[in-house]
């Protein structure tokens, strides 16, 4: 399956800015204790991310939780909430 990125992502107040996946991935090396993320997440919350036309920051933490917890790290998932 090809992945599309999104371009914009909508933020709670409403204003549209760009999609940044870097910030994603930035918060979850936190939660992983500084360590490397696993490719796998990254690639299923980019999947994830792109199947919305208007993405939100609320979806886009729901698919963050979601490709956590299909990648078998619930506590993560429970830390990223």
């Amino acid at each position: 399956l090809e992945t599309i990125s999104p371009t914009e992502i909508i933020k709670r107040d409403g204003s549209i800015v760009p999609y940044d996946s870097d910030k994603i991935a930035a918060v979850l090396k936190k939660a992983f204790n500084e360590e490397q993320v696993p490719e796998s997440v990254l690639t299923k919350i980019e999947f994830l991310n792109g199947c919305f036309n208007n993405l939100t920051v609320e979806n886009s933490q729901d698919n963050v939780q979601l490709a956590l917890m299909l990648e078998g790290f619930f506590d993560i998932s429970m830390k990223y909430s």
